[in-house]
């Protein structure tokens, strides 16, 4: 038998602290939409593993510490068997980077706090749950950055040198891989998800999770409140969400409705997801 659990808090930082990610300082004057940090913890009987995703552009080694230590403290899962990742978003918490933006230490000591509190308060919640996996694509919202161009280099992002562009360098990944737990009335409990592209579509000063954010709205409007969504970033180094041979923008809100329609609908078709693990 396998029991899970997910949980989620609201990390959004006060207005004024720097938002990291263009190697610059940028102050946040607003919110699009709210930060979280999201945790699952899976229990097969003989160990425990935790999962947390925090809307971060980047994270440094000594938070994954932090967070570890507080969490094999309180519960006893060790370093080994936890994993913390960004989500990649350009308008995340203040985690600073290496040059532009500094980290703000009194709120980063409070997210690390917040996020082992995640698992902490997940492993509380542990049930019996079946798992279900399933693949699925979201075609024309992501794309290679890098081009040919008509004197072969290869140029990123190259802007309104559309003429001069011959084709993609290389391919994009438009898979959805979608990991699904259900309690033992079929009720979703929540996802573990990924997709591969940058979240860098919106630019400005307002904090925002990016795709990510719209992707936990929309599901959380078809499953209920507290249904949590974990995205975790996937292979997106050269994806983002500009097409310079089409000269469009994808915009994150319609990326993160069409990943979570494609998830719903995953979920919807019995036969294309394979069953993982049983009740009991």
């Amino acid at each position: 038998m396998i029991r899970c659990a997910f949980y989620e808090k609201e990390i959004t930082p006060p207005l004024g602290s720097e938002i990291p990610g263009y190697y610059a300082k940028r102050v946040s004057t607003g919110v699009l939409d709210r930060l979280y940090v999201k945790a699952v913890v899976f229990d097969d009987g003989a160990v425990q593993t935790a999962l947390i995703a925090v809307d971060a552009v980047e994270l440094p080694a000594k938070i994954f510490d932090a967070i570890a230590l507080r969490i094999q403290e309180s519960v006893g899962i060790a370093p080994a068997n936890i994993a913390v990742c960004a989500t990649h978003t350009h308008l995340g918490v203040p985690a600073g980077e290496p040059i532009g933006s500094a980290e703000d230490t009194d709120f980063m000591s409070l997210l690390c706090k917040l996020a082992a509190d995640c698992v902490i308060l997940a492993q509380q919640k542990l049930q019996p749950c079946a798992l279900f996996f399933g693949t699925g694509r979201a075609d024309g919202i992501s794309f290679n950055r890098d081009y040919v161009m008509s004197d072969g280099s290869v140029c990123t992002n190259p802007g309104k040198s559309t003429g001069a562009i011959v084709r993609p360098y290389a391919e994009n990944d438009p898979e959805l891989p979608l990991l699904v737990a259900k309690d033992k009335n079929g009720k979703p409990l929540g996802a573990l998800l990924s997709f591969a592209c940058h979240q860098d579509c919106i630019g400005g000063t307002k904090f925002s999770g990016d795709y990510s954010s719209e992707l936990s709205h929309q599901l959380k409007a078809q499953y209920g409140e507290d249904f949590v969504s974990v995205y975790v970033a996937g292979a997106s180094g050269d994806i983002n969400h500009l097409n310079h041979m089409a000269g469009f923008a994808s915009d994150y809100r319609i990326m993160g409705r069409k990943l979570a329609a494609e998830a719903i609908r995953i979920g919807r078709v019995k036969d294309y997801a394979h069953f993982l693990f049983s009740l009991g």
